[in-house]
């Protein structure tokens, strides 16, 4: 039984993860990772958390959406 005080969104209910994403996202994103790799900000094959910040931000200028780390991790 979930608690009712929890915070935590259940798996059927939409938050604010679901986002649709399109091909010209796909740039953008693919840009701002190859930005955050020369300025090595990718160790052992992981990005940095100062890597997924400035993508976050960069993603969320160019499309206008809140844009998060869960939306560029999966």
């Amino acid at each position: 039984m979930p608690n009712k005080g929890n915070k935590t969104v259940e798996a059927n209910q939409p938050s604010k993860d679901n986002l649709r994403w399109y091909d010209d996202m796909d740039e953008v994103l693919l840009n701002a990772l190859a930005k955050e790799a020369l300025k090595g900000n990718k160790h052992d094959d992981s990005w940095t958390t100062e890597a997924y910040a400035n993508v976050v931000k960069t993603l969320s200028i160019a499309i206008g959406s809140h844009i998060t780390n869960n939306h560029i991790k999966k």
